[in-house]
Order: structure tokens, then sequence, then C-alpha cells
């Protein structure tokens, strides 16, 4: 028989009654998922820059946590009472200005922390990866009504997308650890696109969401100075959901029994030839 023995053209009109359909807003929790060969796939890609004019959304607890523990490690090293034999030199002396300046009385603007360049320098030294790092445990997004474009991928556009997720936020000097479990807010993310992507499998179409730039901006105040931290939680949504795919149809009412025989169509393959401006399947069939 033929490659594709029936085609069915699914018209961009129906894929918007289907979207009209659909109860809106749509919210969905994803949780990132572990395997022995991946076991740290909630640790998310941060950069962490000093910002005059924030954001992000202000997270009082986590930034408390992280002044906390600068401000440990920096007496602990002035008291002689941390090892730091183990520590990078650049953090250790960075820890080195802000005792002086902090516990010593030494300040280049009068007593005002958050105008003094010296220790502005120390906390973009200190505040970088590995002594700081981010574990998600949970995104939540909440999408509005999209615009779709049908087609493999079909795309869905014009979106109106909000996120949120639960963070754990670490610094680690001195091979102690001080840490926050905090969730954002609701943030708008920037990303307006999703993707669809189509598979057959059996008789069933399963559909695999990818989403553009959803990561969130939380900002930390040390010491007078505000920090922007983008939270790449992009990529470990869309690899949730990779793991997690769609049914979006059954074909198997295509598998008839052939009249006046014992045989019985069978669904051998589902393939999604591009067509613009409407949604193909293409299935080819085995008679058994």
């Amino acid at each position: 028989m033929n490659s594709s023995d029936v085609t069915v053209a699914i018209a961009s009109a129906l894929g918007s009654r289907m979207i009209e359909a659909i109860s809106f807003p749509i919210v969905q929790r994803v949780t990132p998922s572990f395997t022995t060969e991946s076991p740290h796939d909630n640790e998310v890609d941060f950069e962490i820059s000093q910002t005059n004019t924030p954001l992000g959304t202000h997270d009082t607890e986590l930034s408390k946590a992280i002044e906390t523990g600068l401000l440990d490690a920096a007496r602990g090293l002035r008291d002689g009472s941390v090892d730091s034999s183990k520590e990078d030199p650049a953090t250790v002396e960075a820890l080195r200005v802000l005792a002086r300046k902090l516990f010593d009385g030494v300040s280049s603007e009068g007593g005002q922390v958050a105008l003094d360049p010296e220790i502005s320098a120390a906390l973009n030294t200190l505040l970088k990866k590995p002594a700081i790092s981010f574990k998600v445990g949970w995104v939540d997004l909440r999408m509005e009504r999209p615009k779709l474009t049908l087609g493999n991928p079909i795309t869905l556009t014009n979106m109106l997308l909000h996120a949120r997720a639960n963070v754990v936020g670490c610094i680690r000097l001195f091979g102690k650890d001080y840490c926050k479990d905090v969730t954002s807010p609701w943030i708008k993310v920037r990303g307006d696109r999703a993707n669809l992507s189509l598979r057959g499998d059996g008789t069933k179409v399963f559909a695999t969401a990818s989403f553009s730039d959803i990561d969130i901006i939380i900002t930390i105040t040390i010491l007078g100075f505000s920090f922007d931290i983008p939270i790449g939680i992009t990529k470990i949504v869309n690899k949730a959901m990779g793991n997690k795919p769609i049914e979006i149809m059954d074909l198997s009412m295509f598998e008839q029994k052939v009249p006046y025989s014992d045989k019985k169509l069978r669904i051998r393959e589902i393939d999604f030839p591009n067509v613009a401006g409407s949604l193909n399947l293409s299935t080819s069939f085995d008679i058994m």
C-alpha cells in the first residue's frame, strides 16, 4: 500500500474553535524530573548583576539569608573562628574587605555602606557561582487564551503568560550553607510564544509543549545594594514538559474490520506533512 493511505486535513478554523472551547486561564504545575543520569535537573542557570533600577520582584527573606551568611563568614574570618585555607583567595579577600568596613568602622563614604565602592566590589566578587546556587522545586504557569496557528509544530502566539516558582537559594561559605526556600509571586514573563510538537505513537497523537523565554527575575538587596537574578526556568520547564507529552487525538476509530474478511486495518505510522495554514495527518495502514 502507499506510504500515506489516509490524509486528514484540519483547517485553521477548527483549530480556532477548539481554542475557544477550552476554559482559560490554564494553570499547569511543572516539576523537574530526576533520573540517575541527570540528578541535578532542578539546578538553574543564573547570572547576578548589580543594579540601580531593579527589574525583578524583591525577596526580603532570600536577601536576609544571603546577607546573614556573608556577615557570619566575614565575622568568623575576622575573629579566626573559620578555616580559610580551602576557600578561594578572591572570596577570602572580599570577606576581609567586608569585615574591615563593617566591623572595624572603616568606610570611605562616612559610614554610608550603600555608597562604599569597596563594599560594592566585594559583593560582586562574593555573589557568584559556585558560592551561590539556586534549585527549583516547581514552576506554575498560567496562560490566557492564545492565538493558534496549525502546522507541525502547532504555534501559540499572543500569549499572556505568568509564572511563579518555588526556589531554594543558597550561599555556601567556609563549608556552611545559608539557604532559603522562597516562592515568587506571579510574574508576567517576556515569552509570548509556545510550540506544540506532534508525534504519533500507535493510534494516538501526542503534543510536546516548549516555551521561549519564560525566565523570571528575583531581586535581592544586600547591605543596601540591589542585585537582579534572572532565574533560568525555561530549560527546566521545557525538559520536564518533554517528558510528559499531551495526548490530543486517538485515531483508533480508523482501525476497522475489512468486510467479508477476518482481517483488520491497523495503523502502521502517523506522519505530519507541513502544509501552511492547516494541520495534516497522513496515516499509513497494514491489513492484518
